[in-house]
């Protein structure tokens, strides 16, 4: 058996896998991620997530190894966490990787507020993307979501007819005027990514109304596939906007010679699979 966790920034998810892949237990508790909450939640979420005294676990945890002093952080509460119980720790993207190519050669495309791809051939991984919101994520929920929220803009602005967009926006954040919105997704100077990204839902809720912003991000999704794509290796898509199917058949329409997948098991599942690999 093995438990495997994904960390993300609002929730972690653990899961008690039996020697087939079978879930045999599961449990969603708040961050384990150190830039979300202190330490004594952490460890807390962290002893949660130990759904059996025996078995390993595998971290998925986002940004490990990025930088040191964040790696250092990490170990030392997930350490203080398990105390003697077995564990290992990698990075999410690399969780992610396991559970959509389940350890062969191909590309895993990830499209949630961020965007990011890796091509693994061999022993070799190379990221494409991942450069973050101000400078990349092409494609990426957080693109949709400020293009649908420069719409709302313009159309508060009366530089465009208001429409649904309009309305959408002002229910979701809860606006009493529009102007309220500059202060709900920027903090102190602090941009909200996943509050921006949250609007992209909007999009994908009404294509036909939103079509341009659609078919921008999915044209920028695609270029971020074919930069990553060679020797017609097998795509495989991931994160939070797979699951819109509208917007994948967007995203393949631009690529009529790459045949994309959509990830067959969630993000978590590669825990289970790394611990078969090692």
């Amino acid at each position: 058996m093995v438990i495997s966790v994904d960390v993300g920034g609002t929730k972690s998810k653990a899961v008690l896998y039996n020697e087939n892949g079978d879930v045999l237990n599961e449990v969603v508790v708040g961050s384990c991620h150190p830039m979300q909450n202190d330490d004594e939640t952490i460890i807390n979420n962290i002893q949660a997530c130990i759904l059996d005294d025996n078995a390993p676990i595998v971290f998925g945890f986002a940004g490990y190894g990025r930088s040191q002093s964040l790696k250092d952080k990490i170990d030392w509460l997930v350490a203080k966490a398990c105390g003697n119980h077995p564990y290992h720790i990698i990075p999410d993207t690399e969780m992610a990787m396991y559970s959509t190519l389940l350890g062969h050669d191909g590309i895993t495309v990830i499209l949630g507020t961020g965007s990011v791809a890796f091509r693994k051939e061999s022993a070799k991984t190379t990221q494409i993307g991942g450069w973050g919101f101000v400078l990349g994520d092409e494609g990426s929920g957080y693109e949709l979501g400020q293009n649908v929220l420069k719409t709302f803009a313009l159309e508060a602005d009366g530089r465009k007819r208001k429409g649904i967009i309009f309305d959408s926006v002002t229910e979701l954040y809860e606006l009493n005027t529009p102007n309220e919105l500059i202060t709900k997704v920027v903090d102190h100077g602090i941009v909200k990514r996943t509050l921006i990204a949250k609007a992209a839902r909007i999009a994908l809720d009404h294509p036909e109304e939103c079509l341009e912003i659609i078919k921008t991000s999915a044209s920028n999704a695609a270029k971020l596939i074919t930069s990553a794509q060679t020797d017609d290796l097998p795509v495989v898509i991931t994160g939070g906007l797979s699951h819109s199917q509208y917007y994948m058949d967007a995203i393949q329409s631009y690529l009529p010679h790459i045949h994309i997948e959509v990830a067959k098991h969630e993000p978590v599942y590669g825990g289970y699979i790394y611990h078969l690999k090692h």
